[in-house]
């Protein structure tokens, strides 16, 4: 787990990948700037776990990010929380449903980085379990389980 410090006031959690090989670049470049709408960030991510086994020293190291912008079919710029839930009930694509996504996100984040404060993705989930309980979606049809 590694943090990313965008300013002195916030963190954004998350994970990095070591990607090589120039033809998997190009395919990334492809499927998120050309295709998707994102833009290409760098920045230096923070390990905030260091095990013998991680490969990670403990110290910064450069990574290259996917930023979601206007150009992406599904932004939702400035869009309220209820209405990000909704979309997130709403969207399901070849790798599984948002709504998966979201409570897989959450459940990681409550398990490996309890003191984490992560106020706009609690708000989500607890939005999106709301309207999953008053659509009566069954959460199995969604999470790529069987009952």
């Amino acid at each position: 787990m590694v943090t990313l410090v965008e300013d002195e006031k916030s963190i954004t959690w998350g994970c990095a990948y070591k990607v090589t090989g120039d033809l998997a670049l190009r395919y990334l470049d492809q499927r998120e700037c050309k295709l998707g709408g994102y833009e290409v960030v760098y920045a230096k991510f923070y390990p905030h776990k260091a095990t013998e086994f991680s490969g990670i020293t403990g110290e910064a190291f450069p990574v290259q990010l996917y930023i979601a912008t206007p150009k992406n079919s599904f932004w939702m710029g400035g869009s309220d929380e209820k209405e990000i839930a909704e979309q997130i009930v709403n969207a399901s694509g070849r790798s599984g449903h948002n709504i998966e996504y979201l409570l897989r996100l959450a459940q990681f984040m409550k398990d490996e980085l309890p003191n984490a404060e992560d106020t706009h993705l609690f708000t989500l989930e607890k939005l999106v379990r709301d309207e999953i309980m008053r659509r009566k979606i069954c959460i199995y049809s969604v999470m790529g389980q069987q009952p």
